[in-house]
């Protein structure tokens, strides 16, 4: 029965250690030398995708591989010593791998080539080579679609054997292991295709904005007090609606055009700040907007817009932070950023449209500026107070928000 790998994703913190030091000794044991080599029974099978094209390269022990080349007849208990290969025995193990893997492209045979040997992960063993490895190509009938691979590889020899491979398109990485009772496996392979990433760019930058608590907050305690233009003598009637929209635009472009800004230099690596301060300025940000609403204390010359662009930098850094956890693909990284950044404005459009409506509808009553502005904006500053002292101290205050 095929299955399917499972892609990787990045281990949650605590745990980091624990799979880097797992991956360590298997690593270790696959190629610690002829001592060890059967005992670990490992090699590795990695693949990449380029529409049509594969490239590989397949790594075994230096032992595995002399155990391959013994005649059957010849084979004994007794293993041999690791040494480097001569050129010969190099081109039979590429034969080898050529007539015993398979690689099907949505039902259609790839050809596969031999290209010749390349330098091993692993360092010399004593002047002897303590892995080899080989690379290969192949070129399918079409684009890959759904990659089957067949790996029978020294399977007969070890039935503990196990053959680890990974698979990489213009997404990431996927990965499995074979064993001898499973050594086939179907990848589905995610080509390039602009719509798909803009789309998928696009919706995480709206489930972030969605999701992203502080970020909203920031932005519903700037538009507030947007809506009392009446009472500033600013306005009233027909233009009243006017004044607001272009309050609010102004708001909302500024802060679109900073979190903009650091997040395209985040991203270019030419500024990089770490994530722990950053989450702390951007839940103080939320608590100054929040209460400069309840006890103004900032010139009036940093508020609404002026404010929405300061603050906003520190917001850009934030976003950049959730776009390297979700990762950016190996081709088109300028494009999938900016589809998460037109997501992020989607998602601030969105609120500002169910928003603005109903604060803009209650502006003139009485109980809006005492309840609406002061009470909201105390709501949100506490929330801010507990956002900085759960990110400072790192705890965990209110678990449900």
């Amino acid at each position: 029965m095929l299955t399917k790998p499972r892609t990787l994703h990045p281990a949650p913190g605590r745990f980091g250690p624990v799979l880097r030091a797992a991956v360590f000794f298997s690593c270790l044991c696959a190629f610690a030398g002829p001592l060890a080599a059967h005992q670990s029974g490992l090699s590795t099978f990695h693949l990449e995708v380029d529409e049509a094209r594969l490239t590989g390269v397949w790594e075994l022990s230096a032992v595995d591989a002399l155990v391959l080349l013994t005649p059957a007849e010849e084979r004994s208990d007794a293993l041999p010593i690791a040494r480097n290969l001569a050129p010969g025995e190099i081109e039979e193990l590429g034969a080898m791998l050529l007539t015993s893997v398979l690689l099907e492209s949505d039902g259609a045979r790839c050809g596969l080539t031999f290209e010749g040997p390349v330098e091993p992960s692993n360092a010399n063993l004593e002047g002897a080579r303590a892995s080899v490895a080989l690379e290969f190509s192949a070129l399918c009938p079409a684009p890959v679609g759904s990659l089957r691979i067949r790996y029978p590889m020294l399977f007969d020899l070890d039935p503990k054997h196990r053959g680890y491979y990974s698979v990489r398109d213009f997404k990431g990485y996927q990965a499995g292991v074979f064993t001898s009772g499973q050594q086939e496996a179907i990848v589905d392979v995610r080509q390039f295709s602009v719509w798909e990433m803009v789309s998928e760019y696009a919706r995480e930058g709206i489930w972030h904005i969605a999701t992203g608590f502080d970020h909203l907050l920031f932005l519903i305690a700037l538009l507030l007090p947007s809506v009392l233009v009446g009472r500033e003598g600013d306005g009233d009637g027909g233009s009243e609606i006017r004044l607001v929209t272009k309050r609010v635009l102004w708001i909302v472009s500024a802060f679109t055009l900073a979190h903009s800004i650091t997040l395209s230099l985040a991203f270019l690596g030419v500024v990089r700040l770490p994530s722990g301060p950053v989450e702390i300025l951007i839940a103080l940000s939320v608590f100054i907007a929040a209460w400069n609403n309840v006890r103004p204390f900032l010139l009036a010359s940093f508020t609404g817009a002026a404010m929405a662009f300061g603050f906003g930098l520190v917001h850009g850094f934030g976003f950049a932070g959730a776009l390297s956890k979700l990762g950016l693909p190996a081709q088109g990284r300028v494009l999938a950023l900016l589809s998460f950044n037109l997501g992020v404005e989607a998602g601030q459009l969105a609120v500002v449209a169910l928003v603005l409506p109903v604060i803009y509808a209650v502006r003139r009553t009485s109980a809006y500026e005492r309840w609406g502005v002061r009470g909201g904006s105390l709501l949100i500053a506490w929330l801010a107070v507990v956002w900085i002292l759960e990110r400072a101290l790192g705890v965990d205050l209110v678990p449900w928000l």
